[in-house]
């Protein structure tokens, strides 16, 4: 089954954050999916922002979904909308991390047999 996360939730929301890395750390190593992409949208924007190295608890969290991209062999997608509405500079975006739009989020969604949004 092929299923695309879509994550919303603000990294302030860091119990959230940690239980979705934890599901999906054990989906993908437990092979029960296979985990299309993740795309982040909204407040969970911020996560992209090569800034967050500097708050120690956000950085954290920002590592465990690039570790997740390594895992699945893809980027994460990020709403190119949510970064303008959040002041974030594309040049600001840190690796694993790649702006995206509607376009690419519907194309994920159309290949996907589950899509689940926190």
């Amino acid at each position: 089954m092929n299923v695309l996360l879509i994550i919303r939730n603000p990294p302030v929301n860091v119990a959230l954050h940690r239980i979705v890395l934890g599901l999906v750390d054990r989906l993908i190593t437990e092979k029960k999916v296979n985990l299309t992409g993740l795309f982040l949208t909204d407040d969970a924007c911020i996560l992209s922002s090569a800034s967050l190295k500097e708050i120690d608890e956000l950085h954290s969290i920002q590592l465990g979904y690039m570790e997740v991209s390594r895992k699945i062999n893809a980027p994460i997608l990020v709403c190119g909308r949510a970064l303008i509405e959040h002041g974030i500079d594309r040049t600001n975006v840190a690796e694993c991390f790649e702006i995206s739009g509607n376009v690419e989020l519907s194309m994920n969604i159309f290949n996907a047999d589950k899509v689940i949004e926190f």
